[in-house]
């Protein structure tokens, strides 16, 4: 999925704050009385909110791609990092918390949204809380939006270019890259399907799954948070 953009994906997301995130997402944890414990982190990318919730948690994570992995487990040794998909992957083990952030869950389809809530619930103990960040919803989207973010790697200069389209009910946000070095400029392209899911279907998915729904308007990049309760 990040093949053609891994080796610069932390630099392009630089902005985002990830340490205020992940304390907002052990802020909800704690409230349902898990302040430590096991923590499982689906679509964990290169563990850059991993890295903080292993200063209270241990840490399990989970990811597709095996480039952005690659980067988890040098950022983060002493964590677990897995090759997996939300919906399938099995561990065999329950944890205090299940974590799925920066909007990963927009990139299933609607047969699999109830597939990885189910897979969410069976991951975690009693008690245990799901906190998951949404994609963007359909009255959120501007279409044709063009974004343009530039960071620098290792010597190198980036520039990617984004371009936000619509085809039913998915949005496809086109990513164009050049990466320019002293020995020439070379261009990447990347396109990502992401599904817009209403809130009512994310509230479905995890109702369904067996887990009590709540809803956090604000937190946690302005999409909100998605949060579950096994019983």
């Amino acid at each position: 999925m990040f093949t053609r953009s891994a080796a610069f994906y932390d630099a392009i997301y630089a902005f985002k704050d990830y340490q205020a995130e992940a304390e907002l997402v052990m802020e909800w944890a704690a409230r349902h009385g898990w302040s430590e414990g096991g923590l499982l982190d689906m679509a964990c990318g290169t563990g850059r909110h991993a890295q903080y919730f292993a200063r209270k948690y241990q840490v399990t994570g989970v990811d597709l791609d095996r480039h952005l992995l690659e980067q988890a487990r040098q950022r983060l040794p002493e964590a677990r990092f897995l090759q997996g998909d939300m919906c399938t992957v099995d561990l065999g083990q329950q944890f205090e918390v299940v974590t799925c952030l920066f909007s990963a869950i927009g990139y299933l389809s609607d047969e699999q949204l109830p597939q990885a809530c189910a897979n969410f619930y069976r991951h975690l103990k009693p008690g245990g809380v799901l906190l998951v960040e949404p994609w963007l919803r359909p009255d959120m989207i501007r279409p044709g939006h063009v974004g343009v973010d530039r960071a620098e790697v290792e010597g190198a200069q980036v520039v990617r270019m984004s371009r936000l389209q619509l085809e039913g009910r998915l949005s496809i946000c086109q990513f164009q890259y050049l990466i320019g070095t002293s020995q020439g400029i070379r261009h990447e392209a990347e396109d990502h399907r992401l599904t817009l899911f209403s809130l009512d279907e994310y509230r479905a998915g995890i109702e369904q799954a067996g887990l009590r729904f709540q809803w956090d308007e604000p937190r946690l990049t302005g999409r909100g948070l998605l949060v579950g309760v096994k019983d």
